[in-house]
């Protein structure tokens, strides 16, 4: 076997394989188990049920067994107690603090999204605050912010249309996996309660006419687990050691989840299925795996991830988490992707599905993005409700007893399958990654840039400008090569040399990615995992961001002597980070010149 660069009959063929109605069928059968918690019989029962037709299908797999600190809320209330009196029923958080049944007492204040900015508005201080969920503020980063601002307890009312009655079991754990002993105080650290969009409403109400006091009351079991999640493995035929990673989460909260994220279950064991049946065609491997601890904050894939992390870092090339796909009244498609794959999703969406994606990038880090510390590039693919980041994107269903069978469209689904499955099929069998780091380096140097104007002189970035800008001339230097031998690769009667040079550029993308990306995308870096959609992590280069801060301080100040000292050791980290990368990129490329590319 040789690698198959692009074959489009073949790629034709394989699509024709593929079969909504297998996948449907696994759809059902999730639908009909009604709920999967983290350690629960009926989740051991969804785990055997795959490890059974993966088995069918002739793939090999694993159970792996952990510890997981998983939480089983219940329902809780809020009774208003002044101006007026009103019971109101809701949901309490995983791994909200519980109250007791007598509850507690306090001044409820309305905080929007429940931002940074929301709370520059109002007092929090010992107050009980109401938010409305959103995406702009995920879930656990709003009970983060709303510990930093003082408040003693959160509120959120849903989203989507007023006259549904849905209420979403939300998490309160800022901390992503497993807890440390650094991070315990982070958790169950405020009673956390779930509302109706109605409910949320008439006290946002409420509160814009005067005061308002209630009490508060909820009910949590949050417990160590034995838990259980099942890893399978394609082996590809030339380099079997290298792998992409398809994953999605198997648990749920209460509930049928049948759009998040029963759709995605079934649509990795239709990859599972006809990704074994073209097995002796695939050059690189293929690893899917089914996580528990989702709800928990991706307690699963941390796990792996901590267990695994140098198999990962050597040998994972890419990664795609399926999750929330396929539902019903879909408005466009999206991915979401680092920017070393960005044209590369773009090019597979156009051919596969004949459509111009939108090209989102990263914003919150959210949904099993575990791998971002080790720099594995990311991408997401989906069709999409709304624009983004409309309130009812996922559906006011979302995390409730209404997510059914009824909410999810086989067209939708199929699509995203069919684009994922040639993704990941060129990532098994293209001779060189189809990645470029120019437009990292963009990147780079577009937020360089802007940082270093608003600095006003209060820090100097213009030798780590000058560092992106080299590496944008190496990685096009980089990109022309292997290009080159691609084209030559497939006119070659003697494959064995144009393949070591591939192999040389794949190792220096994947270096470049485990580089540069940590640092484009995280502040806890590669050995670290940031809080739940910690929004620091919106604008790239994230440790660099509080230039802008520092540029109002008073340069007398203590507090700005301070905060450049800590930026100063961050831009050092930014500077070195570009140096290795370049250094990389020039080592590699007179490995590759030194021996004659032939035409």
């Amino acid at each position: 076997m040789s690698w198959l660069i692009r074959d489009a009959k073949f790629e034709k063929d394989f699509l024709n394989f593929l079969s909504i109605e297998e996948l449907w069928k696994h759809v059902n059968w999730f639908a009909e188990l009604e709920t999967r918690l983290p350690g629960s019989s009926s989740e051991l029962k969804a785990v055997e049920y795959i490890k059974k037709t993966l088995e069918s299908y002739g793939v090999s797999s694993d159970i792996l067994e952990f510890d997981a600190y998983v939480s089983f809320p219940s329902y809780g209330e809020l009774k208003i107690v002044f101006p007026e009196r009103r019971l109101i029923t809701g949901k309490t958080s995983l791994h909200s603090a519980p109250t007791g049944p007598e509850g507690f007492e306090g001044e409820l204040v309305y905080v929007g999204d429940g931002s940074f900015e929301d709370y520059k508005k109002v007092d929090a201080k010992s107050k009980i605050v109401l938010a409305k969920l959103s995406r702009k503020v995920p879930h656990a980063e709003k009970n983060r912010i709303a510990k930093e601002y003082g408040a003693v307890g959160l509120v959120i009312m849903n989203w989507g249309p007023i006259e549904k009655k849905a209420i979403a079991w939300n998490s309160a754990k800022p901390t992503w996996g497993n807890p440390t002993p650094e991070s315990w105080k982070e958790i169950a650290n405020m009673p956390v309660l779930s509302i109706t969009r109605e409910d949320g409403e008439y006290l946002k109400q409420l509160c814009a006419r005067g005061s308002v006091r209630v009490k508060v009351r909820t009910e949590v079991v949050s417990e160590w687990r034995k838990c259980k999640q099942l890893i399978a493995t394609i082996k590809g035929m030339l380099e079997p050691e290298k792998y992409t990673l398809i994953h999605g989460h198997l648990d749920t909260v209460p509930g049928p989840g049948v759009t998040d994220n029963a759709t995605g279950d079934s649509l990795m064991l239709e990859m599972a299925r006809i990704f074994a049946q073209h097995q002796t065609k695939l050059g690189r491997s293929i690893k899917i795996a089914w996580w528990t601890g989702h709800e928990d904050m991706y307690e699963g894939s941390t796990w792996f991830v901590d267990t695994f992390w140098e198999d990962l870092d050597r040998n994972c090339i890419a990664q795609t988490n399926i999750d929330i796909v396929g539902l019903k009244g879909q408005h466009k498609y999206v991915t979401r992707t680092f920017r070393e794959m960005k044209k590369f999703e773009r090019q597979v969406i156009k051919e596969v599905l004949g459509v111009d994606a939108e090209i989102m990038r990263w914003d919150h880090k959210t949904a099993e993005q575990t791998f971002w510390a080790l720099g594995i590039p990311s991408f997401v693919e989906r069709t999409q409700l709304k624009e983004w980041p409309a309130e009812e994107a996922l559906g006011w269903w979302f995390h409730s007893e209404y997510d059914t069978l009824d909410k999810a469209d086989p067209e939708a689904l199929e699509k995203v399958l069919k684009s994922l499955a040639i993704s990941i099929l060129r990532l098994s069998n293209t001779l060189v990654l189809p990645f470029e780091f120019i437009s990292v380096a963009d990147e780079f140097i577009d937020v360089l840039r802007d940082l270093n104007e608003k600095a006003q002189g209060s820090i100097d970035l213009n030798e780590e400008i000058r560092k992106a800008e080299e590496l944008k001339s190496q990685a096009t230097r980089l990109n022309e090569i292997a290009n080159k031998i691609s084209l030559n690769y497939e006119r070659a009667e003697e494959k064995k040399e144009k393949e070591k040079l591939a192999a040389k550029v794949n190792t220096c993308f994947m270096k470049l990615s485990r580089l540069l990306n940590p640092v484009l995308y995280t502040v806890a870096g590669r050995y670290g995992q940031d809080p739940i959609a910690y929004s620091p992590l919106l604008k790239p280069i994230p440790i660099l961001q509080p230039i802008k801060d520092l540029a109002l301080l008073n340069q007398n100040s203590g507090e700005f002597k301070s905060l450049k000292t800590k930026i100063v050791r961050e831009k050092n980290k930014v500077s070195d980070t570009l140096r290795w990368a370049v250094e990389i990129m020039k080592e590699t490329i007179e490995g590759i010149t030194s021996t004659k590319i032939q035409g």
